[in-house]
């Protein structure tokens, strides 16, 4: 990243991301927070863009 000219502060953003945020134990638990927040279950992410493909509103629209 460094030779790619990327500030200092987004290169140390992402080494402290990968290093400490993502491999600490307690930020990879699995909870029911969307369940209790929205009061339905969580949807994949399959799920969710099947869902939005049916609404149409993805189609693809020729602009000229």
């Amino acid at each position: 990243m460094k030779q790619m000219q990327i500030p200092y502060d987004v290169v140390w953003l992402i080494e402290y991301l990968f290093s400490h945020v993502l491999t600490n134990p307690k930020n990879q638990l699995v909870v029911n927070a969307i369940e209790r927040v929205l009061g339905r279950k969580a949807k994949t992410f399959l799920e969710y863009a099947q869902e939005t493909v049916d609404t149409g509103i993805w189609s693809q629209v020729e602009v000229q």
